[in-house]
């Protein structure tokens, strides 16, 4: 039994006077044990009856006078307890309570409902905030992707269009290159055309720029760094437009210190950035006004600077400067002073290509003042995939003054004369022009007609049929084709061993190093670049055919491991190098003839009479002889006490005679001569 006491507080009083029962959550296993006062009862001797209500629902009997409950839940419950067997009796009662746990009391429950309404708010508003950020932050997506689209979408229309304008520039330039070689022009007539000339010049300068800036922004560009003095190199750049300088009035200062500095640059590509730099401070520096460029080295870097004392840029404008399409505020009012928007975006780059900084000063009305910073320590570009290292080019070499098209056309040029003296002894030397410009084709055809038997194609596609037909002794093709491009026709011409002997020049409006590599590795023989110097294309389509013709005389005097083959397709050269050795293992065999040389090459007759025909100038009967009678000239000279007869036995001749007869429309001279002659003399 339960009882109050010092220890426990349960109980307040004892059990049969308390009316209720009041305990903690954690009372709540409960013994409660029951006694009767009525010994006369014969009942009470048999058992108790209890039950709890709120929990059961029926009379638990217990013979022992106790009653047991464990794990009871909170709440308001009434014991009741009677002897057994009788039910009409009214039982005692005692009334329980046991207390609700803190956490599940209303206060709790309310404090919960706040929490939990308060999460949800916090929950929906940082939601909504979210949203409305991702919404922001979207919106602003959507507007770059915008921009960067349009920007997209300008640089490839301007490519397209740059690209469209190199074939136009390469008939415009054609025309002036005919008109300039004629010597009955009166000077002013020839000044002026030598304008429209250099005005062609810098509509193809202007070309190349968009074609640098789409690769230069689609990170497709190397750089070919080399070592040079940078101030030897800025000089140059500086001096070309001195000229213009004396004209306008405008004092034009350079000043370099030290005199020499040496670090690492593409000068192809630095020299846009500078030529860029100086026709801006030209364009809007008036008369009379004062430019310069000033070169130092500073903490590891070289500074240049270019300062002039034109009209100045904005603060507005600066911030913005360097980005693609940007055309500030025209300070001078002057509507030629708008440009693409791409010059300085283009300059940037190729600074930060070199790993460098370029920075604008500037104030409204009295100038401005451009700096690049470069490194001088070549470890900067040692991970960087998009380098290349080149040896040094010799200082004498300025990337300034006349075209290269017209350097490289005097160095490679040579008489028209002597081509025309070369094919008149065999008229039959073919030329295949593939372009789908006509107009372009038509100049092409009157530029060679002179030389060669031209045949004209449109496309990639009806130039290889062409190239089937007519197996050409050249072709000259464009890339950029309907159907087929001049680069699949070279690919699938040089992978072809009825074709590949056949040389191929390649036109391109790309002017870029990357796609001369592509055509290159597709087995092109040349690489010239849109708008380009007739007389430089003539030059190298003349060497092309010339080599293959100094190629064909030495086949016909010197054994074949003596002879460079490098310039011929690797098909070809497998293929004499085949031949050689079967004519070589049956060189003592009078009866060895074209069909087993065939049979064992693996090719037709047909193919191996065309192919010898266009690789060595002979057909394969005369070539089987030429290599009998070179063999003979070999045992002739090395054995000076080998009689003719039985040379002849070894070189596979069906007799001395006609052995005789061979060797002397060869050589000139008999077989006993020309063992007598000194090494010197043969």
């Amino acid at each position: 039994m339960i009882k109050p006491s010092p220890e426990n507080k349960i109980l307040t009083a004892a059990l049969p006077f308390m009316k209720k029962l009041m305990l903690d959550t954690e009372d709540n296993n409960l013994l409660i044990k029951f006694a009767h006062s009525d010994y006369q009862n014969k009942y009470a001797q048999q058992g108790f009856e209890y039950k709890l209500e709120g929990l059961d629902k029926v009379w638990t009997f217990t013979p022992t006078p106790e009653a047991r409950y464990t794990n009871l839940d909170p709440g308001d419950y009434t014991l009741y307890v009677r002897m057994a067997y009788t039910s009409g009796q009214l039982p005692i009662q005692l009334a329980i309570h046991i207390a609700t746990p803190w956490y599940a009391t209303w206060w709790a429950w309310i404090f919960y409902m706040i929490t939990i309404v308060s999460g949800i708010t916090y929950y929906a508003r940082n939601r909504f905030v979210k949203q409305a950020l991702a919404q922001s932050l979207e919106k602003e997506r959507i507007e770059k992707q915008h921009i960067e689209e349009m920007n997209h979408a300008k640089l490839v229309f301007f490519t397209n269009v740059s690209h469209e304008f190199r074939t136009p520039l390469t008939l415009i330039v054609s025309h002036i290159d005919t008109l300039l070689q004629n010597q009955l022009l009166p000077p002013q007539v020839y000044n002026k055309i030598l304008k429209i000339k250099q005005s062609a010049q810098q509509m193809t300068n202007l070309v190349s720029e968009l074609l640098d800036f789409r690769r230069f922004t689609q990170n497709r560009f190397i750089l070919q760094i080399e070592k040079r003095d940078i101030g030897k190199f800025l000089k140059e750049i500086f001096l070309s437009f001195s000229d213009f300088a004396h004209q306008r009035n405008i004092c034009y200062d350079f000043q370099c210190n030290p005199v020499e500095i040496v670090c690492w640059f593409d000068a192809k590509q630095l020299e846009k950035v500078f030529f860029n730099l100086l026709s801006n401070a030209f364009k809007y520096t008036p008369d009379g006004g004062k430019i310069g460029m000033i070169i130092a080295t500073d903490n590891g870097n070289v500074k240049i600077q270019i300062c002039d004392t034109g009209s100045g840029i904005s603060d507005l404008d600066s911030a913005h400067i360097f980005d693609r399409f940007y055309q500030g505020g025209n300070q001078k009012g002057n509507e030629q002073s708008l440009g693409t928007g791409i010059g300085l975006a283009l300059t940037k780059s190729i600074v930060e290509k070199h790993h460098g900084a370029i920075s604008v000063e500037s104030e409204v009305g009295k100038g401005c003042t451009f700096t690049i910073a470069l490194s001088l320590n070549m470890s900067i570009y040692q991970e960087d995939e998009h380098i290349q290292f080149v040896d040094s080019v010799s200082d004498m070499m300025t990337t300034t003054g006349p075209l290269l098209g017209e350097k490289i056309a005097s160095f490679y040029e040579v008489p028209v004369d002597s081509l025309s003296q070369e094919t008149a002894k065999e008229n039959d030397r073919k030329l295949l022009l593939v372009e789908d410009n006509k107009e372009l084709l038509q100049i092409l055809k009157q530029l060679f007609e002179p030389f060669y038997q031209v045949y004209l194609a449109n496309n990639g596609k009806e130039g290889l049929a062409q190239a089937y037909e007519h197996k050409p002794n050249l072709i000259i093709s464009d890339i950029m084709m309907p159907e087929m491009t001049g680069i699949e026709m070279c690919l699938q011409i040089k992978n072809n061993v009825d074709l590949c002997h056949i040389p191929i020049i390649l036109l391109t409006a790309l002017n870029n190093t990357e796609q001369s590599i592509e055509g290159l590795n597709r087995g092109a023989d040349d690489y010239i670049s849109k708008p380009f110097n007739a007389q430089l294309l003539l030059a190298r389509a003349n060497n092309l055919v010339r080599n293959r013709l100094l190629i064909q005389h030495q086949l016909r005097k010197k054994p074949l491991s003596e002879i460079d083959l490098t310039s011929i397709n690797p098909l070809d050269q497998e293929m004499l190098r085949k031949t050689s050795q079967i004519i070589e293992k049956h060189i003592d065999d009078p009866d060895f003839d074209i069909p087993e040389l065939c049979k064992e090459v693996g090719i037709g007759r047909s193919l191996l009479y065309s192919k010898f025909k266009a690789l060595t100038g002979m057909t394969p009967n005369n070539f089987v002889l030429n290599y009998r009678l070179k063999h003979a000239a070999t045992l002739l000279r090395r054995y000076s006490d080998l009689p003719i007869a039985e040379v002849s036995d070894r070189c596979g001749f069906s007799s001395p005679v006609y052995f005789s007869r061979c060797f002397k429309n060869q050589y000139g001279c008999t077989p006993q001569s020309y063992q007598k002659r000194k090494d010197s003399e043969v």
